[in-house]
């Protein structure tokens, strides 16, 4: 399906994380004592970076044991991150993308291929995330097939939508979600 991709020009331009410390070790130490929410939705103005906090969150936790893991000192991915290449080149099997640039970009079908990835076990035992962005741009029928999957996620699944506050997100997503509002502060 075509929205269902990984190599993402914002992926790749968004190498550096800036002003989210803090909410990132919150989301860290969740994710290690085995306690962060499974349905994350991350609310706040367009263009402050909740995309990328959830990306670089994402890519400190799938190369916590690579060789050469995520640079957490500085927030920054190292370019000979693994994770990264595969997530980059979309061979990365823990990692989807799905962007609703305009309204009814996702379909019902983009959903389904979405609900058939994830249905199978992971190779390694590890989790597996979904970042869904422009999350309220996504239409009633597309929506509805999303809350099937993230109302039971396996054990593996993690899903982070992005709500870029230029319309209304279905209440039913949000009943289903842990709502973080994101503010940056000057």
């Amino acid at each position: 399906m075509k929205n269902i991709t990984n190599s993402n020009t914002e992926i790749e331009k968004s190498k550096k994380l800036i002003g989210y410390d803090d909410l990132f070790i919150k989301f860290e130490k969740l994710y290690l004592n085995k306690r962060l929410p499974k349905v994350i939705l991350l609310s706040g103005d367009k263009g402050i970076g909740k995309s990328t906090f959830a990306f670089h969150l994402i890519n400190y936790i799938l190369s916590i044991n690579s060789k050469i893991p995520y640079d957490k000192d500085s927030y920054s991915i190292n370019l000979n991150n693994e994770t990264y290449k595969k997530i980059i080149i979309n061979v990365e099997q823990n990692f989807n993308f799905l962007k609703c640039e305009k309204p009814n970009t996702i379909s019902i079908d983009d959903i389904r291929y979405l609900k058939t990835k994830l249905s199978k076990t992971p190779l390694v035992n590890t989790s597996r995330f979904t970042i869904i962005d422009d999350i309220e741009l996504i239409n009633l029928n597309s929506a509805n097939a999303l809350l099937k999957l993230i109302e039971e996620p396996s054990d593996y699944d993690y899903f982070f939508l992005i709500n870029n506050k230029s319309n209304n997100v279905i209440e039913t997503l949000i009943s289903r979600s842990l709502e973080f509002k994101v503010f940056l502060s000057s």
